[in-house]
């Protein structure tokens, strides 16, 4: 209640600032990534250059989902191919009885654990063809030569077959995290979203360089690490020159929050300065561990939660002061863009 009523006397609240065209195609963008529908259709109307360009863009993506397939199923194979010629070289070098051919286990774990159910199994056939016409003598059609082969090979397709169960449960394991942490990320945006009035957005690393735009003015991380004040400084000095005081108040107001969160969680910090035509913007980024998942509605919205013994304040705060605030967050670091209109 306390975040409702700050937010409300600074009538940001339940969006008395309706979102711009930008703002609106980078939301419209992360939708249509996740319901598969065409980026360019989500878009505000945009020159013929700009369209020819989410065309060329769109029709690379679709080249790549039709490309990965072949490549996936020829990078099993090299794997495999690989494998095999390890398999002979061994036996020629050493004085073994019978070549190593329980080394063929290792192609299919990493076919089924990289790229799923088909490859593995393409690998699995595909090796134990290979290793009975390679390694074991061929009496007459495909009969072995002496039960010691039988035995082998089938303890071989034994295994194998082990490795590929084990191989495709770790991948569905994996897949099934990635959705889970996707399906995570779009509620966070969707929450965050919805109840900032679109003011807070959850963005993708790229979608924060987007909202940001016009120039930028680099501060480098041993500045912002050793001078705090020195940066508020170097940024009053950026953008004076396109913001009423009142708002270069309110953006180093900003800026200090994020940065000492980025110290506070990561050691260190970076800020660019992005001067736009309809806004200023300010990316405060670290290489710190990032925001919980879990935690991120808390951390955002709650005031006063910190998962440190200090008091946090900071997007509370940032959210009262802001035009727009947009976040991305991950295992590599966390960025904050702050955006005060002109």
């Amino acid at each position: 209640m306390n975040v409702v009523r700050s937010l409300k006397r600074r009538d940001i609240y339940f969006g008395k600032n309706p979102v711009s065209d930008i703002e609106d195609s980078v939301v419209a963008r992360s939708a249509a990534v996740d319901t598969g529908l065409k980026l360019h259709e989500y878009d505000s109307p945009a020159s013929a250059g700009q369209r020819d360009s989410a065309t060329r863009a769109e029709t690379m993506v679709r080249l790549r989902s039709c490309l990965r397939p072949v490549a996936q199923l020829c990078l099993s194979l090299v794997i495999l191919a690989a494998t095999l010629g390890s398999i002979a070289l061994i036996h020629q070098l050493l004085p073994l009885t019978h070549p190593p051919v329980a080394l063929l286990v290792l192609p299919v774990i990493a076919a089924g654990m990289l790229f799923g159910r088909l490859y593995g199994l393409s690998v699995l056939l595909t090796a134990l063809v290979a290793a009975r016409l390679l390694f074991f003598p061929i009496r007459s059609g495909l009969e072995f030569q002496t039960t010691d082969d039988i035995l082998t090979f089938g303890s071989l397709a034994s295994a194998m077959v082990g490795s590929s169960v084990v191989a495709l449960y770790a991948h569905k394991m994996s897949r099934d995290a990635k959705m889970t942490e996707a399906r995570c990320h779009t509620f966070n945006r969707d929450v965050l979203l919805a109840v900032t009035s679109g003011r807070l957005v959850l963005c993708e690393g790229d979608e924060i360089r987007e909202l940001a735009g016009g120039l930028s003015v680099q501060i480098s991380t041993a500045e912002v690490a050793a001078d705090l004040h020195g940066v508020r400084e170097v940024v009053r000095q950026s953008v004076r020159a396109y913001l009423s005081e009142e708002k270069v108040g309110d953006l180093l107001t900003c800026v200090t929050e994020a940065t000492t969160n980025a110290l506070k969680y990561a050691g260190s910090a970076s800020l660019e300065t992005w001067i736009g035509t309809d806004a200023v913007s300010v990316v405060v980024s670290d290489s710190g561990a990032g925001i919980d998942p879990s935690l991120l509605a808390r951390a955002t919205l709650e005031s006063g939660f910190s998962t440190t013994n200090t008091l946090g304040m900071g997007f509370t705060l940032m959210l009262a002061m802001a035009d727009k605030i947009a976040l991305h967050t991950s295992d590599h670091g966390t960025q904050v863009l702050i955006r005060i209109n002109r």
